[in-house]
């Protein structure tokens, strides 16, 4: 299925093969989509968070303690890096928040809910750790873009109420939360079957921490919905989404970026991703401590 890219970006076409997809995807955001990277306080690659787990973390210039934000990349569960996400952390850096960027396990080397166990345990290390780079760990944003919305969802909605009492906000972006809709929609595209396929392993598709719309919503800190007005793989779910959250009596904020497509947050230059942005980092300003440092 392919990715539309803003003007004067190709539009990225995956490969069948899942390993040829991620070094495709790799080389794609390295060429097109994280260049001319924003200046921050400080990059620290590859930081182990447990035996198998790292993350990139990215520090803002200026004074500590930062409002930290656990960040889960898209790909479908099945590619994407904090490498290929990395402008995306290093632009919340940039308007002082503390990226964490997690590398979670991917399918199919490693189905539900190998990914949302990485979540739990990167979350807790944050509590732990975040003062070492200037970060504030005993409230934390978790967010994500596609599927790794539909991880940060699931995560909250899994974790017992002493995780959701620590989050601060949950940054719901272009996600996909109804997997049996999504393929409906798409008709059954053989590649978006496949990774829903290899993701999701023995469970039903409408398991509620695999399709988080049919959950039952606990209390949930507020949420910050985003989609993009042209995205054909996701178009429609924001609003059923924010239905529900309604209906759970918990606090949200819907936008729709007219004429955007899927990814628009990784569009940089393009006129959608920077109202994306600006409208992202307003509700984390003004749900989370005020950051330090603020640009444009």
């Amino acid at each position: 299925m392919t990715v539309p890219g803003p003007p004067g970006i190709p539009n990225w076409d995956p490969p069948a093969d899942v390993h040829e997809a991620r070094r495709s995807w790799e080389d794609f955001a390295a060429r097109h989509l994280n260049t001319d990277l924003p200046t921050i306080g400080a990059l620290h690659e590859g930081v182990a968070l447990g035996p198998a787990l790292r993350a990139d973390i990215m520090v803002p210039a200026g004074m500590p303690p930062f409002p930290a934000v656990l960040y889960l990349h898209g790909g479908g569960w099945a590619f994407g890096s904090a490498l290929s996400f990395r402008k995306v952390g290093m632009t919340l850096a940039a308007n002082g928040f503390l990226a964490v960027m997690l590398d979670y396990r991917l399918a199919p080397e490693h189905p539900f809910p190998a990914a949302l166990d990485d979540v739990a345990a990167a979350f807790d290390w944050i509590g732990a750790n975040a003062a070492r780079y200037g970060g504030a760990g005993d409230t934390v944003a978790i967010g994500g873009d596609s599927a790794g919305a539909n991880l940060a969802l699931a995560a909250a909605l899994r974790g017992p109420d002493a995780f959701r009492a620590r989050l601060s906000t949950l940054l719901l972006l272009y996600g996909v939360y109804d997997l049996a809709g999504a393929l409906a929609r798409a008709n059954d595209h053989p590649g978006l079957v496949l990774q829903v396929r290899n993701y999701i392993g023995s469970v039903s598709i409408d398991d509620p921490l695999v399709s988080p719309m049919f959950a039952t919503f606990p209390a949930l800190p507020p949420c910050f919905v985003l989609e993009g007005g042209a995205d054909p793989f996701v178009g429609g779910e924001a609003a059923a989404l924010v239905d529900r959250l309604g209906r759970a009596n918990a606090e949200h904020e819907l936008q729709i970026v007219e004429g955007a497509p899927h990814g628009l947050l990784q569009h940089f230059g393009d006129a959608g991703c920077e109202q994306g942005w600006r409208l992202m980092i307003d509700f984390l300003r003004r749900r989370s401590l005020r950051p330090q440092t603020i640009t444009g």
